[in-house]
């Protein structure tokens, strides 16, 4: 094979993996490459049996072009955590439903990256709010 055909092959496999590993990659690295939790709106929180289906938003910039791209979650206990990453792209898709299979029921549900965490759905505190509307 002639090298410059070789030069070529070998720039094609390198940004291959450079973009499988921009998609998928990121999730090796746990919540740490996640969007702060702080920069996200969600919109409703549904339980179903099995099944946490969590909908918001990723807010949409002009000048940014950041749209919403995977998550990672993770159940401990009665807790999820929950990692969503934005990134910039073309195609933009700002909204987003996850469908988050659970093992058992949920008390607390919360959005976190590496450094910041955000409760979104704590039933303790709905179970408070319910009782003192109730008086």
């Amino acid at each position: 094979m002639k090298k410059p055909v070789k030069i070529i092959l070998i720039f094609l496999v390198i940004l291959l993996s450079i973009s499988i590993f921009n998609k998928y990659g990121w999730r090796l690295f746990g919540f740490r490459l996640c969007t702060s939790p702080e920069n996200l709106g969600i919109s409703s929180i549904e339980m179903g049996d099995g099944v946490l289906i969590v909908t918001g938003w990723v807010p949409y910039l002009p000048s940014s072009f950041t749209g919403f791209d995977g998550y990672i979650a993770k159940q401990t206990g009665s807790t999820v955590y929950i990692g969503i990453k934005s990134k910039w792209r073309i195609g933009i898709k700002p909204r987003f439903t996850l469908e988050i299979p659970i093992e058992e029921p949920v008390d607390r549900i919360i959005l976190t990256d590496s450094k910041s965490e955000v409760s979104i759905y704590d039933r303790l505190f709905d179970r408070l709010l319910e009782d003192a509307a109730h008086v």
